[in-house]
């Protein structure tokens, strides 16, 4: 594959247009749009494939425009809701990455819809973005076959073929009130912030809202999948946000390890009093928690078995990742008390010789396991959505003790990562600067506390930055109040940013004293305490 051709914006008139308009003409030659951070006010339109635009943070560079669907245009009809966004992406593979697209479009009576983001094409990737407006967010291409009004559809694809998409939502906060996710793609949002809001001036009349419209066309697998997603109240009333309706009759939405806040209505799902849904279409959950996963749910809406859960979940994986993403991981475990170390050093040999095969195989890049006393710690990186090193670690099962967790007690505890330097993308390069001299260290530190809050809060703040350097594969994660650090030396010092500006956030960092956050005679007299390998592969 070509080099990428890089292209800087500033915020200015047409700023966004101007940077498009830079690009190679061959959308085979991958290309990125840098914004500086700032507001971009503009309404914009990127249709070139295999595009990446990226911001700062999505705190500091915002795209902003505010048409409504309701305002009457030169040719005396209306806008109309799909001529309304303030980003509107055409082509396969487009990225967005660490930006905020708004429409402020208000109130929602007289504005009417009023998109954020028009995502149409196959591969499409949207990661740390956040998306305001109150009606009709975020809209998934493609389009119903057919308008239920003339020129329901009026805009730039209203005539174009029906095709079938995948998009990928990751860490993305979206933000609406009626139907604010809505269209026919087949999507999964993964760990994603759905907030409810309230967008009318006049709040006389009960409120309402609901926060997917799916219209996914038959005979589709998926529809929308949300995973470890929170859906968080932004000012509406207890019990009166739906997670869902159709706007067609095949759509599907499944809720899958999700917080629900206590807006969320008890029965969870409307039909929009459409009869035929009930066989046709298909709203499912599984472990949804917060208070509104509480009560009674709609009687057609679909209880997931775990089975059912983990194999939806890994068919919207394999059909929306764009690429083989390196996957990170961490895990901690606890030894039994009087084990024969004879035999776990038998055991943890046939580990080795299985993830060898693994990573020769290329389902695994690296697998290494460290033991401080009782405690054992796991950092691995595979290309496979399922943890593989739980299948790899198992020959360790009889040795360890056993986490009480909700779906039954497990020999290793998943940890929680923090901070890293940098975002793995497919395994060529990834592992392109990790040669044989390299020594891969494991580090333990406990944290009090008291300081739990501070410490992860000032570190994800930095991670969200994105500029502060440190190695390439260093990963810190966390469980109970102890962290697990992995990095390699000779260390490579990067950032995800790719900037070479100061660190802003890493000031505050050392201003609230980061001495104090650490429990030194736990650790042996350190903050960080190097343990010995068992495993390096």
């Amino acid at each position: 594959m070509p080099s990428p051709t890089i292209v800087h914006a500033v915020p200015g008139p047409d700023a966004l247009a101007r940077a498009i308009a830079m690009l190679p003409e061959d959308p085979a030659v991958p290309a990125v749009i840098r914004l500086a951070p700032g507001v971009y006010e503009e309404k914009v339109e990127l249709c070139r494939a295999n595009t990446t635009l990226e911001g700062h943070t999505a705190e500091d560079t915002i795209i902003r425009w505010g048409d409504g669907a309701r305002e009457i245009l030169e040719d005396g009809k209306k806008r109309g809701t799909f001529r309304t966004a303030t980003l509107r992406t055409d082509g396969d593979r487009i990225t967005l990455r660490r930006l905020t697209i708004e429409n402020t479009a208000s109130p929602r009576e007289k504005a009417g819809q009023a998109l954020a983001l028009y995502a149409d094409g196959d591969l499409f990737l949207c990661e740390d973005v956040t998306l305001t407006s109150f009606q009709d967010t975020l809209f998934t291409a493609p389009l119903p076959p057919k308008e239920v009004e003339k020129d329901g559809f009026k805009g730039p694809k209203q005539f174009a073929p029906r095709v079938p998409q995948r998009h990928l939502y990751r860490r993305c906060r979206i933000s609406g009130d009626i139907d604010f996710i809505f269209g026919g793609a087949d999507a999964l949002f993964e760990e994603c912030d759905i907030i409810a809001h309230d967008g009318r001036e006049d709040r006389a009349e009960p409120f309402v809202a609901y926060c997917t419209a799916g219209s996914t066309p038959e005979g589709r697998p998926c529809g929308y999948v949300f995973h470890r997603c929170r859906f968080l109240n932004g000012g509406c009333p207890p019990r009166s946000v739906y997670l869902a309706r159709p706007w067609r009759e095949y759509a599907k939405a499944a809720f899958i390890d999700c917080w629900l806040g206590e807006h969320i209505r008890t029965e969870g799902f409307h039909d929009w009093g459409k009869p035929a849904f009930h066989e046709l279409g298909c709203f499912a959950e599984y472990g949804s928690t917060g208070p509104g996963a509480e009560g009674e749910r709609a009687p057609y809406a679909k209880r997931l078995t775990k089975e059912e859960a983990d194999a939806l979940l890994a068919e919207i994986r394999a059909m929306t990742d764009p690429i083989d993403t390196v996957r990170r991981r961490e895990w901690r475990a606890a030894l039994r008390a009087g084990i024969d170390e004879a035999a776990l050093t038998a055991a943890v040999g046939r580990v080795r010789a299985s993830a060898e095969r693994a990573r020769e195989e290329g389902s695994l890049c690296a697998l290494c396991v460290y033991r401080w006393q009782s405690m054992v710690f796991v950092y691995c990186e595979s290309v496979t959505d399922a943890p593989i090193e739980l299948s790899l670690l198992e020959p360790l099962r009889p040795f360890l003790q056993l986490w009480p967790e909700e779906d039954g007690p497990v020999p290793f505890a998943p940890m929680y990562p923090i901070y890293w330097h940098h975002l793995p993308e497919g395994p060529r390069d990834w592992l392109k600067d990790r040669h044989a001299g390299k020594t891969r260290i494991g580090r333990i530190a406990f944290v009090k506390p008291e300081k739990l809050f501070s410490y992860t809060y000032w570190h994800q703040a930095i991670v969200r930055e994105g500029v502060f350097k440190g190695d390439k594969y260093q990963f810190i994660s966390l469980h109970e109040n102890i962290l697990f650090s992995y990095f390699e030396e000779p260390r490579l010092n990067v950032n995800i940013t790719g900037s070479e500006e100061p660190s802003k956030v890493i000031e505050g960092w050392l201003a609230v004293d980061p001495e104090s956050h650490f429990d030194r005679e736990k650790a042996g007299g350190e903050n960080f305490r190097v343990i010995p390998p068992l495993l390096i592969v």
